[in-house]
């Protein structure tokens, strides 16, 4: 092998350059991954926390779903019972107004209309 001219040094000496600025840049994008998959990981997490609340409020809905359905069934049962309540307290009012004035409302009664006994002073 025939030794190497300045010339071929040179053109070498420019290739390594070359290729040690592209491995610098492939260093700062490899960083740059490592930064981004981090907070890949930090959104993954918070994602499945949300998604965990979200099963547990939905769960929370079918439950409060039920109760509210049983309550709608017994609602007529409770509109009936509540105006029966309402009809009893109206009456049992008009009851003891009418006995209330009947009691004002009485006629006096009649004054006889002849002489009126006479006053004896002793």
């Amino acid at each position: 092998m025939p030794p190497p001219d300045s010339a071929d040094i040179a053109v070498a000496i420019a290739k390594m350059e070359a290729i040690s600025g592209d491995l610098a840049e492939v260093k700062a994008t490899m960083r740059e991954l490592a930064n981004a998959v981090s907070r890949l990981a930090v959104i993954e997490e918070r994602q499945n926390g949300t998604n965990e609340s979200l099963g547990r409020a939905f769960a929370e809905i079918t439950r409060l779903t039920g109760r509210v359905v049983s309550l709608e069934q017994s609602q007529p049962i409770q509109k009936q019972s509540s105006d029966f309540v309402q009809a009893a307290v109206k009456y049992l009012v008009a009851a003891v107004l009418g006995a209330i004035l009947a009691g004002f409302l009485r006629v006096p009664p009649a004054i006889p209309t002849g002489t009126p006994p006479a006053l004896t002073g002793k």
